[in-house]
């Protein structure tokens, strides 16, 4: 379930993840987010909290739908300062490259 991970990850781990930084950083709708994964036998179940104001739960659950929905029309893409440059001192020195001149 690496995918699940990642996705838990981009959505609801740290400040900047898109759920965290929406709902509580910018719009302060939420006291607290979390989004866990539970991988099953014949699948994953993922369980999403957002403690927030009993007044605030239509506008979270209208911020919850709108990043849903921004995540499946839009790629994911690194922003302009994750380039494997900024890690490595050289292109040629990213794992990246080590890999595609591993596989020939």
């Amino acid at each position: 379930m690496i995918g699940g991970d990642l996705l838990t990850t981009l959505l609801a781990e740290g400040r900047r993840s898109r759920l965290v930084a929406r709902l509580r950083e910018e719009l302060r709708l939420v006291e607290s987010i979390d989004l866990d994964l539970n991988v099953l036998e014949a699948g994953s179940l993922a369980l999403l909290e957002a403690v927030c104001e009993s007044e605030q739960v239509e506008a979270v659950e209208l911020e919850i739908h709108k990043a849903w929905r921004e995540l499946m029309e839009q790629p994911l893409s690194p922003p302009n300062s994750c380039a494997p440059s900024d890690w490595w001192p050289t292109a040629t020195a990213s794992p990246w490259n080590r890999a595609a001149r591993w596989r020939g």
